[in-house]
């Protein structure tokens, strides 16, 4: 990595590259340092995944004002055993982001508040079977982001028509919900969306 204008790091369609397997094999203290040196080296970085890799330290907590805060999308993909302060910490570290992958992961409603208040420009959050995510947790996340264009709760099966009320009354920019899958779904919630979304473009309803 000479180029100091990267934009991405460790992307998602490398992740089997011997970088990304050699790191699984150090310890999260010193992995979160080898990160902070390559955020503060690469200010150009826009994209970063994390997922399927070592957890990050409150090391970087310490070094975050160095980042350049230029990363718009984090992926923390099928990630576990991190605790809300866990997830604030990371969050925090990125006050930019537009777009966060959280699918398959653990995250819980008082995670989504976390993200929302470090992170209230979020244009799109892939929720993707995150079982524990419910109304409550939607709301806080759609209350706070009033840039939010995108939604992806598909098999999110603690989602129910009431969660809807407040993404359709709260985001005018709101463009596509996709509700595959979420079984909790039925006609209410659905004209909610319709009559108060006026830029909604997409609405995914397989298995519903």
């Amino acid at each position: 990595m000479t180029n100091n204008n990267h934009e991405s790091l460790w992307g998602i369609k490398k992740s089997k590259c011997s970088l990304r397997k050699s790191l699984n094999t150090i310890s999260s203290e010193y992995f979160s340092k080898i990160l902070c040196k390559l955020l503060i080296r690469f200010q150009h970085l826009k994209f970063l995944s994390l997922s399927g890799l070592p957890k990050v330290t409150d090391y970087i907590t310490s070094q975050s004002q160095s980042f350049g805060s230029k990363i718009r999308f984090l992926c923390l993909q099928r990630f576990s055993g991190y605790s809300d302060k866990k997830l604030s910490m990371i969050f925090s570290s990125f006050p930019g982001l537009a777009l966060v992958r959280l699918s398959y992961s653990h995250i819980t409603d008082k995670g989504l508040e976390v993200l929302t208040k470090s992170c209230a420009s979020l244009e799109n959050v892939d929720l993707r079977n995150c079982q524990k995510i419910t109304d409550k947790g939607l709301e806080v996340l759609e209350k706070s982001c009033a840039s939010l264009e995108t939604v992806d709760l598909r098999n999110c099966q603690k989602i129910t028509d009431k969660g809807l009320e407040v993404p359709a009354k709260s985001c005018a920019s709101l463009e596509r919900v996709d509700l595959t899958d979420c079984q909790q779904i039925i006609d209410k919630g659905l004209e909610v969306l319709a009559k108060c979304c006026a830029s909604l473009v997409i609405v995914e309803l397989k298995n519903c």
